[in-house]
């Protein structure tokens, strides 16, 4: 088999003079309200500018937010109620152990436990998904800049309402949405198509293996002009996928670790034809972009002979995961995405992320409710035998756009015509094979759409060329690295406010400065390679 190498500042709230924060702290955790606070006198009241176009601060808009009810799934499995029972069960949470060392030279190490992850808090009228972050020793190393760290962490979350999402405690499994002035609460900046999102949590999440580490450009100013490749390391099975107290699979025992395994949400099938059904699995991610859900899909991890690989897309995978993209339900409720070596990824096992739809930034009323590159001009296209329109996107980063209209009455119980997925799974196989060949990092997004003609959805499929993992902000010192988010127009910033306000105006030339060019000669070799298809 050819091998392919392959989440404004939203906050619900009434407008009132006075925003009053109500007091609620614990014995172990951080979190706490500001009280009885003029909300203009305080100190993050400049968050609050409101502007609808290019900004260059940060600012809220408050209003009724369209929550009629959120439901996501795919295969005709309700990945939403799935989502909450494991929240309310107390599974979506990890605890990590930092180093307190603010130097080399220390002789008494200290360490901080954390435990962070999303909770299901639940009140009198509903219940809330609840962003977190909870020192366990908190009596320990009491000077360090880690633990003023995570009391900054939860002061901003705080500050931010931590309360992201009201779930009406008389709706039904299905998850939907109390119209309450409780909500969504996130910090964020727009800058025309592009968005960046404050993930304070992210910054706890585990780093990347070794191995990827070394794919990755130097965080250096002096190296920010090197090219990555997507090239992945020989891989290595005791990854934290498989080995480990984070790992997805595998009995307690020598290989696997101790403790057990996360809990599957769901083995998902392809259904491409009678004989040959592949199977993926659904996990929760461990620190998830977005407490609505935030998931990762990998080829059946119990087939370890087949699937236990480096990340690096095969064409079985495109045709895979452009299957399961036709069966999200309601179309359009979420994306899935695939981040190669030196886009991104970091874990070398093969997996990709599913994301809800539309991203927390884009639900208020008078912002524009998908991705950036959804919303730009075609350059140049050309349509295949069977319906699969091929386009080059007027987009900072060189991009190729495929789509293909297909009937959407049968959804996930509909055994497809092998030859749809041939065709459009093909093409996106072909198209990520010569990022492949050229050793350019690339980052892939699946998602569908309901069209007006009734019945019918259309899949597309978007594939990003680059040239590098992370680039300089411009005017600044502070490497930024890139995934399929980013990619696709949202900004996901782990460090600070400062951060984010750094990326104001700066979105389309970041894009542009890990572009793989010329996207001409790109164009023309997916023109002909698709052409003998």
């Amino acid at each position: 088999m050819r091998r392919i190498r392959l989440q404004s500042t939203v906050v619900i709230i009434g407008l009132r003079l006075l925003l009053l924060f109500k007091c609620a702290t614990t014995a172990n955790s951080f979190l706490h309200h500001i009280n009885n606070v003029g909300w203009k006198n305080h100190r993050h009241h400049r968050l609050l500018s409101v502007h609808r176009h290019r900004c260059s601060a940060l600012h809220e808009l408050a209003g009724d937010v369209k929550r009629d009810g959120i439901k996501y799934g795919m295969c005709g499995v309700d990945l939403y109620s799935k989502w909450i029972a494991l929240v309310d069960q107390g599974h979506v949470t990890a605890t990590t152990c930092i180093n307190t060392s603010d130097g080399d030279d220390d002789d008494d190490v200290d360490s901080l436990n954390v435990r962070y992850g999303v909770k299901l808090v639940k009140e009198e009228g509903g219940m809330h998904l609840v962003e977190f972050v909870e020192l366990l020793n908190e009596n320990s190393a009491p000077n360090s800049k880690m633990k003023e760290r995570i009391l900054s962490i939860n002061q901003t979350l705080t500050e931010m309402q931590s309360t992201l999402w009201t779930i009406d405690s008389n709706s039904t499994s299905s998850g939907d949405i109390s119209n309450n002035s409780s909500g969504l609460a996130i910090k964020c900046i727009y800058d025309e198509l592009y968005v960046a999102q404050l993930q304070l949590v992210r910054t706890l999440r585990p780093p990347r293996s070794k191995e990827m580490s070394g794919t990755a450009v130097a965080r250096t100013a002096s190296n920010t002009d090197a090219t990555a490749s997507c090239q992945p390391p020989q891989y290595n099975p005791s990854n934290s996928f498989l080995v480990g107290p984070l790992r997805l699979f595998g009995l307690q025992g020598d290989f696997h670790g101790e403790g057990e395994p996360r809990v599957r949400m769901s083995k998902l099938s392809t259904r491409l034809n009678e004989a040959d059904s592949r199977k993926w699995d659904i996990y929760h991610n461990i620190s998830p972009v977005d407490p609505r859900g935030h998931f990762l899909l990998l080829p059946d991890l119990e087939m370890s002979d087949k699937n236990w690989r480096d990340q690096s897309l095969i064409a079985h995978d495109c045709h895979d995961i452009t299957y399961l993209a036709s069966t999200i339900q309601p179309a359009g409720s979420l994306m899935l995405t695939f981040n190669s070596v030196g886009a991104g990824a970091s874990q070398n096992h093969i997996h990709c992320h599913g994301w809800v739809c539309p991203p927390p930034p884009f639900l208020q009323d008078g912002i524009r409710n998908g991705y950036a590159v959804e919303d730009v001009a075609v350059a140049s296209s050309f349509t295949l035998q069977q319906g699969v329109t091929v386009s080059l996107l007027d987009y900072p980063c060189t991009c190729i756009k495929l789509s293909m209209t297909i009937d959407g009455v049968g959804g996930a119980d509909k055994l497809w015509p092998s030859s749809i997925f041939s065709e459009i799974g093909g093409a996106i196989a072909t198209v990520v094979q010569i990022a492949q060949e050229i050793e350019a990092p690339h980052n892939v997004a699946w998602t569908n759409s309901q069209n007006n003609v009734s019945g019918t959805v259309t899949l597309h499929s978007y594939v990003f060329f680059r040239s590098k993992a992370e680039t300089i902000i411009p005017n600044t010192n502070s490497v930024y690295r890139l995934g399929a988010s980013e990619m696709l127009g949202l900004f996901h910033c782990t460090g600070s406010i400062d951060q984010m306000e750094s990326l104001s105006d700066e979105m389309e030339s970041i894009l542009s400065a890990v572009s793989k060019e010329p996207r001409n000669n790109i164009w023309d070799r997916v023109k002909v390679e698709l052409s003998k298809q």
